[in-house]
């Protein structure tokens, strides 16, 4: 099994221990992930990084600081369906909100398609070899 996890990890550079894991038990293996975590640490295995989750604010006496949004100057979002789209811009305008739109085929202003977007190219764009587009 340490085998195919050190294979694993150096077919897919960018996966940790829990994708690993997964692709055991896709291949029929029945490991637990912990069992898989302790390879993993015993062999050096890097794993990937992750990003310090976002505290709260703490003051000295132990209250928290929990700011209260003000109305909003801007709303930002997509364009959605054109029938919301002008509902929605009807009742901002009478808020006076202004709004501020993603314009169509911009991933790097959504969050969630930049996600996708990195983890397809880190998994299948930047490891697959593509010798012809198709026709």
């Amino acid at each position: 099994m340490t085998e195919k996890i050190i294979e694993l990890a150096l077919q897919y550079g960018r996966y940790g221990y829990r994708r690993v894991t997964a692709l055991l038990r896709a291949e029929g293996w029945q490991v637990n992930h912990k069992r898989v975590e302790r390879i993993w640490r015993q062999e050096g295995l890097k794993v990937p990084s992750r990003q310090p989750k976002r505290r709260r604010l703490w003051l000295n006496d132990g209250s928290i600081v929990r700011l209260r949004a003000l109305y909003p100057e801007h709303i930002r979002s997509d364009n959605g369906s054109e029938f919301t789209t002008k509902t929605v811009r009807q009742w901002l305008k009478a808020l006076s909100v202004t709004t501020l739109y993603i314009i169509p085929g911009s991933p790097w202003e959504n969050g969630y398609i930049e996600s996708f977007n990195g983890k397809l190219r880190d998994e299948v764009l930047n490891v697959e070899i593509f010798d012809t587009i198709g026709s």
